[in-house]
């Protein structure tokens, strides 16, 4: 009871007593994914020694009063210009943002520096970077099967994001290989649905990346290989790696849910397979194979990544 309280307190007051002295975008991080990805434990890596301001999910259209227009999943083409959104998107990389929602995870009273997590950027991230190229930019991809075994565990719609993404065709097909929305306005299962959603978030920034200097960062190497992942991750940073980074990945974040196979003990890399039937795996890779996405893991054995360098 007194932990809860504790955690109560930390997120809902304690979390929104700070003084932000720098606005300046160099001094901003952006941890970029797509929700159940595992984005809060790479957080609490960067973050091992409290030395930035978290700020949480600040393009939550209907919860952040600044983001009404980023309705999720939101593309936006590098070289768009639109002053409305380019001022949104100054005000959040400058941390002048403070809402209850933003705050949750902060725990920093005095902050120079600000490390921003969202779950709805992959989509902009070429327009972020066109306008502010120096701001350090981290993609985190996780296995798509245990990605989307989760969302569909927590029953999150397929129907919505699809409905969305359909209605930026225009904009977003030149970006895209020829001939994916006549696939995707046909695919009729909720597997099928959330497999296109997962790709169209991760291909374009994916051919973006190299280019616009984003770094690509797997969370199942954080398990299998975590010296080497940090050690690039904080290369990337040009920073140095905090002493407890390790250590910080044995905790569950508070966005874990009580049926996730970590609680159970499990390992997060593999407990997918257990969800899915043959076939089912079966169909998720071939959708993978139109975007030429099924080279980032090893799919038919380990499940673990397998060919990250052609993006990089």
């Amino acid at each position: 009871m007194i932990k809860k309280i504790i955690s109560v307190l930390q997120s809902k007051v304690f979390s929104r007593i700070y003084i932000d002295t720098n606005t300046d975008y160099h001094n901003t991080i952006l941890l970029s994914s797509l929700g159940r990805s595992g984005s809060t434990m790479v957080s609490n890596v960067i973050n091992g020694d409290n030395g930035y301001r978290v700020i949480f999910e600040p393009f939550k259209q209907g919860t952040v009063k600044i983001a009404e227009r980023f309705t999720y999943p939101t593309f936006v083409a590098p070289l768009n210009a639109d002053m409305e959104l380019l001022n949104v998107l100054n005000r959040i990389l400058s941390g002048k943002i403070r809402t209850a929602w933003t705050d949750l995870d902060n725990k920093k009273i005095i902050a120079s520096q600000r490390l921003i997590k969202d779950v709805r950027t992959n989509l902009m991230l070429g327009w972020i970077k066109t306008y502010y190229p120096d701001l350090p930019v981290i993609l985190l991809i996780r296995n798509p099967f245990a990605v989307i075994e989760s969302w569909m565990r927590l029953k999150w719609p397929a129907d919505k994001p699809k409905k969305r993404l359909l209605q930026q065709e225009e904009e977003l097909q030149p970006f895209l290989p020829g001939g994916i929305f006549v696939k995707y306005q046909l695919a009729d299962t909720p597997l099928a649905n959330h497999f296109y959603n997962w790709c169209i978030n991760y291909y374009i920034v994916l051919q973006q990346a190299k280019e616009k200097n984003i770094h690509i960062t797997f969370y199942e190497n954080y398990l299998l290989r975590p010296e080497e992942e940090i050690k690039s991750l904080f290369a990337y940073l040009n920073k140095s790696v905090p002493e407890n980074a390790i250590s910080s990945l044995g905790n569950l974040s508070r966005t874990t849910g009580k049926n996730s196979p970590l609680r159970d003990g499990e390992t997060s890399i593999t407990a997918w397979r257990k969800e899915f039937t043959i076939e089912e795996i079966d169909m998720g890779v071939a959708v993978l194979k139109e975007f030429e996405l099924d080279k980032l893991y090893d799919f038919a054995g380990t499940g673990y990544p397998a060919n990250a360098a052609v993006y990089i």
